[in-house]
């Protein structure tokens, strides 16, 4: 993957992509304004979209949990005639555990098998041509969340994640951070800020993921 990333950032200039809270059975669907930055030792650039996913927890007890999360994202920028889109498609599975501090904080911690699909096409007036990677590792996390009058639940998540492509290494930060509004017993509005920060191993160069999301959680 790091080779890919790499190509696509040199084509582009001269030098060259969880549940917020797991402590409630829940599904949520959100859509959100993505940006995608790619970087090395001389230069950066931004791609700019959006993306889209669903996520769950589900209690097998009432201190352990599982997890999933599935993301697309589709982000693109021109250059003269070129366009360049990249599609990154993440999926997380995994679990952990969870206690309460008081009636209004949870803590919860886990780790989640992660892996991401990468496609990058480039097309202009005479055709296209789409390269793909993918990628595996896992995730670490920890986070909270409070609950307070009249309903509202800020929460948040910070993590370790590590990816790793046929001996092609990223691992970095993985955070995010959001709040609930109910509007019924079972379902709720959320909007969240979402930051994955990854460095490839060796090179100095990375790829950063931010986005700013709304969407619907259903708990029961």
């Amino acid at each position: 993957m790091k080779k890919t990333l790499l190509l696509c950032a040199g084509l582009l200039g001269p030098a060259g992509v969880f549940a917020g809270s797991p402590a409630a059975n829940g599904v949520d669907l959100f859509v959100g304004a993505a940006e995608l930055k790619l970087s090395d030792s001389e230069d950066s650039v931004k791609f700019s979209g959006y993306d889209y996913g669903t996520r769950a927890a589900f209690a097998l007890s009432p201190n352990v949990f599982v997890s999933g999360e599935y993301v697309r994202s589709t982000t693109d920028k021109s250059v003269d005639d070129v366009k360049i889109e990249i599609e990154p498609e993440e999926l997380r599975i995994g679990g952990g555990v969870k206690f309460a501090t008081s009636k209004a904080v949870n803590l919860f911690m886990g780790a989640q098998y992660a892996r991401m699909d990468l496609d990058i096409t480039a097309s202009d007036p005479s055709g296209s041509e789409t390269i793909s990677a993918k990628a595996d590792g896992y995730t670490l996390f920890g986070g909270a969340d409070y609950s307070f009058n009249p309903g509202i639940t800020l929460y948040g998540r910070l993590g370790y994640m590590s990816l790793d492509d046929d001996g092609d290494k990223m691992d970095g930060l993985d955070f995010l951070a959001g709040a609930q509004y109910p509007i019924s017993p079972s379902i709720g509005l959320f909007g969240e800020f979402r930051l994955t920060d990854l460095e490839f191993e060796g090179d100095g160069g990375s790829i950063t993921f931010t986005a700013y999301r709304g969407g619907v959680r259903f708990s029961f």
